[in-house]
């Protein structure tokens, strides 16, 4: 039996306070990733830009969560 190896990326972000306080409402914080096959980032790289363009956020800003539930994101056009 041959085994045959494959390249991983592993993509990490984090969500909380960058100054956690015990005082605060919400005194979490989350770290999350998702694992992909090296092969697979030309298609997802495609998906993103895709998705980019359908809600019209400019191709060269990050997606950040805080900032599209706040709107803060800028738009095109």
């Amino acid at each position: 039996m041959k085994l045959e190896y494959s390249e991983f990326a592993l993509y990490l972000d984090d969500s909380g306070s960058p100054k956690p306080n015990p005082n605060d409402q919400c005194p979490f914080f989350g770290m999350g990733g998702v694992l992909i096959n090296r092969g697979h980032e030309q298609i997802i790289e495609a998906l993103v830009l895709e998705f980019k363009q359908r809600w019209n956020i400019a191709v060269d800003i990050p997606l950040h969560g805080s900032e599209i539930h706040s709107r803060k994101t800028i738009m095109i056009g």
